[in-house]
């Protein structure tokens, strides 16, 4: 039943000591079943930063980490993180340092090779240093503001920098620019002289920093290899006090006491208590009447109907019981999809393509909706008798839909008639299990639009079948009218004094308006079919017309069917959500509720 309808909700209020709260909350957390009544803002603060750390650790490791069930203290959880983390960053920070050195030793190597007459003037006051290539402009300005002499080589994203100064002052003010420009200096990674040799130097500092990188890479390794052996312990840990905080956020505590409230489905009850019985902890319980706008949404699940709970929940979740959407939802989006896009031969390469999803690992969730929509198409088609486009091939099971227009028209009219009416009937049963019943007889699609839109449906088509005459029915439809608001005016009234009743009474007058714009809407329905067919049948106009043959008339007719199911595709879709949303919602479905989301490890 709780398919159909929300599951019954208990509220519970629980009591326990203070001392005893630690012991309850971890089984309370196993067991899963408890949704919290937040009472104040939770703090995830440290959490949030820890699970910051834990992130670069793990893209670092880049493998999945045994989870391990061990529960370690939050203080020495939050200190070996950060101790994990500051040491990876300071091995990361040198290794990095490692690389920009040897970057530097490798440009300007190349840059001694590019300028054989550079190591003459080494005695000189000089100054290398690299810069980003984007700098370089900058550096630029700045060397002829004080009047450097310089020379420039570029290489690759970098540019590397050779100047001669006069006065020291000005090294000191050119090393500072450098800092600011994020340049490094080559003076701090190697002294030239002009009795050295630099291309040896450079070549002894090369290999001094290779032998370093490999001895901090193996280091490095190995840290990882020790982080790896303990990501799973601090990933659990820091999910189970996620899940403590967020369970101390319900707490009202006292001075002696802590008090829980949450709600717990009708189901789970049982096994929750003995639960909150081990642990000799004090609750009450009591059921909620539907309607409660801040209880919880549990329905039954079914994988063949994710896909379409999904698109629902793009409208809301709908309100404590109330009527579960997704079923209705799901028989009429197939009936409008396959009515507008209806043909066997395109609705059976959307079937193919939902077979071929039922084998990708990622897009395996969305089989089930692909599936639906090319049997919906199929099975249209095969009303209709149409493939790809053409008739003749089969047999339409009921007419031919592109000779039979006004058959079309009245179908989709008929279509819409029966969603208003599904949708007005729904709202009615969901306000009697709410206990409304002021809007379940007296309110927008309660009892009383309904006896208005049958009575506009049934005694006209009672009079053009020559059952009753026109003016008896005229006399019936108006006598409904008027008793109508001479009810609704007086239990109005009463509900809600004499004022709001008048206002109220006057909004019977657009009812009627809504009858007909929320059944002619359907005709759209229709509009679609016919344009799906033209637009199917352009192709073989085409080959007619130019008398197209062979292999041009076979990649036209496969490239143009590719085309169709894509753009029909999309657009029959969208006309298909926008049908259900605004025709069929409109009349029932709240999508104010919130889903229930149990506190649980």
């Amino acid at each position: 039943m709780n398919f159909f309808m929300t599951e019954r909700m208990y509220h519970y209020l629980i009591a326990c000591k203070n001392e005893d709260l630690y012991k309850i909350a971890p089984d309370i957390l196993k067991n899963g079943s408890l949704h919290i009544e937040v009472k104040k803002e939770m703090d995830f603060t440290k959490l949030d930063e820890m699970e910051k750390q834990l992130g670069v650790l793990e893209n670092e490791i880049n493998n999945d980490p045994e989870i391990s069930q061990k529960i370690i203290s939050y203080d020495r959880l939050q200190k070996d993180l950060a101790h994990y983390y500051n040491r990876f960053q300071k091995y990361r920070e040198f290794l990095g340092r490692l690389k920009l050195r040897m970057n530097l030793i490798k440009y300007f190597s190349a840059f001694f090779e590019l300028n054989p007459s550079t190591p003459d003037i080494l005695g000189l006051p000089h100054l290398f240093f690299i810069v980003k290539k984007d700098r370089k402009t900058l550096s630029i300005e700045y060397l002829e503001k004080y009047e450097t002499l310089w020379t420039n080589e570029d290489f690759r994203e970098y540019s590397v920098f050779f100047a001669i100064y006069d006065e020291e002052n000005k090294r000191k003010v050119l090393e500072k620019i450098i800092t600011e420009i994020e340049g490094a200096h080559f003076n701090d990674v190697v002294k030239l002289g002009k009795a050295q040799k630099p291309f040896e130097i450079l070549e002894e500092k090369k290999w001094a920093l290779l032998d370093t990188e490999r001895e901090k890479t193996l280091e490095f390794n190995h840290f990882k290899e020790e982080i790896s052996q303990n990501l799973g312990l601090y990933k659990n840990n820091i999910n189970f006090y996620k899940k403590v905080t967020q369970f101390q956020s319900a707490v009202l505590e006292k001075e002696y006491i802590s008090i829980i409230s949450g709600w717990v489905p009708k189901s789970k009850t049982e096994d929750f208590e003995g639960v909150l019985n081990k642990g000799n902890i004090n609750y009450t319980k009591e059921i909620e009447e539907y309607g409660n706008v801040n209880v919880p949404v549990k329905f039954s699940r079914n994988k063949i109907l994710d896909p379409f709970n999904g698109l629902v929940k793009q409208y809301g979740t709908t309100r404590y019981g109330f009527i579960n959407p997704v079923l209705f939802f799901t028989f009429f989006f197939l009936i409008f999809f396959g009515f507008m896009f209806a043909d066997f031969g395109h609705g059976s390469i959307i079937f193919l393509l939902g077979v071929l999803l039922l084998f990708s690992p990622n897009y395996k969730g969305a089989a089930p909706l692909v599936l639906l929509l090319g049997i919906s198409a199929m099975l249209f088609g095969f009303f209709f008798g149409d493939f790809f486009g053409k008739e003749g091939i089969i047999k339409p099971l009921f007419f031919s839909a592109e000779h039979n227009f006004m058959k079309i028209i009245a179908i989709s009219i008929m279509l819409g008639i029966g969603v208003n009416i599904t949708g007005n009937i729904l709202n009615i049963i969901q306000y009697h299990y709410s206990k409304d019943y002021f809007n379940m007889f007296f309110g927008e699609w309660g009892v009383l639009t309904l006896i208005y839109y049958l009575s506009l449906l049934i005694l006209p088509a009672l009079s053009i079948a020559k059952i009753i005459p026109s003016k008896i029915m005229l006399y019936l439809l108006l006598g409904i009218i008027i008793a109508g608001i001479i009810v609704k005016f007086y239990f109005t009234t009463k509900k809600h004094g004499k004022d709001e009743a008048i206002t109220d009474t006057l909004i019977i007058s657009t009812w009627f308006i809504e009858f007909l714009s929320h059944s002619m809407s359907f005709i759209r329905v229709a509009a679609f079919l016919l344009a799906h067919i033209a637009l199917t049948s352009a192709s073989y106009m085409i080959i007619e017309g130019t008398k197209m043959k062979g292999f041009s008339a076979i990649l036209l007719l496969i490239s143009w069917t590719l085309f169709v199911i894509i753009l029909e595709g999309i657009v029959v879709f969208i006309q298909s959500l926008r049908l259900n949303f605004y025709e069929f919602f409109s009349k029932f479905f709240t999508g104010d509720g919130k889903d229930y989301d149990p506190i649980k490890l």
